[in-house]
């Protein structure tokens, strides 16, 4: 993590947006498994019911990226909610392609359930592929932080 990452990560904690918790690498990996149950409900969901493919395709980012954060001991509170989520993994992983997306999925998210957004089944077929590595990139992260512990 950069020194940016740090300090994004250092502010999350001090306002309360994020606490320590201990490790929960068992945690982390039923999220991760949930998450892939998730993005096989947005495919299946797809042409039937779009809004609800498109909450489970992000949800299923949300949940990996929670998983990352509880192997390492870190929790989103409700104040930092699922914004705390997506900024401290991207404060940790910077340079990593597969989360350049989910701020824009997650903002798309909260136009559909918030502000009675449309969402068609193309969007699916679009966000689809970068919620898939979003969850792959979380797992591969596991298996490297399995490792090392």
């Amino acid at each position: 993590m950069d020194r940016s990452g740090r300090r994004e990560l250092d502010a999350l904690l001090a306002t309360g947006r994020l606490e320590r918790v201990p490790p929960d690498p068992a945690a982390a990996g039923r999220a991760v498994a949930a998450a892939r149950r998730h993005l096989e409900s947005a495919r299946t969901l797809a042409d039937d019911d779009p809004d609800l493919a498109y909450t489970a395709l992000y949800d299923a980012m949300r949940k990996a990226c929670a998983a990352l954060l509880a192997a390492q001991g870190l929790r989103a509170t409700s104040r930092g909610g699922h914004l705390a989520v997506q900024r401290a993994v991207v404060a940790m992983h910077a340079r990593a392609e597969a989360l350049r997306p989910f701020d824009r999925v997650r903002r798309r998210r909260n136009e559909v359930e918030y502000l009675g957004g449309e969402v068609h089944p193309d969007d699916i077929d679009a966000d689809l592929p970068a919620a898939v590595r979003v969850v792959e990139f979380v797992a591969a992260r596991l298996r490297r932080i399995d490792r090392i512990d």
